[in-house]
């Protein structure tokens, strides 16, 4: 692409003076920019929000695998307690029954 010999075919394409198609173009040019710069700066927003809610995800992650397994263990213990108290159970009934046994002789 040549500058000049396009600049000149340009020119013959259009029928505005260019007195009137440079404002026009320069604006357009401005206007790009100024979007661009306006994209840019939500871009840079959004990657802040995206970085700061990943980094509060991965903290409730790993709060909420630290409860659920708090949970199990304390779901362990308690079937523990439960298989305890049963042989407890278990156990006064025998002695229950050697005592009426007893009392019965």
């Amino acid at each position: 692409m040549d500058g000049l010999s396009n600049l000149t075919e340009i020119l013959h394409q259009f029928q505005s003076p260019i007195r009137v198609l440079l404002p026009k173009i320069l604006k357009s040019r401005d206007d790009w920019k100024d979007k661009c710069q306006r994209r840019r700066a939500q871009n840079k927003t959004l990657t802040i929000k995206i970085r700061d809610l990943t980094a509060s995800r991965e903290t409730w992650r790993a709060k909420h695998v630290s409860l659920l397994a708090e949970q199990q263990k304390l779901q362990s213990e308690r079937d523990q307690f439960q298989i305890e108290r049963e042989q407890l159970r278990q156990q006064l009934q025998v002695a229950e029954q050697e005592l009426a046994d007893l009392k019965k002789s």
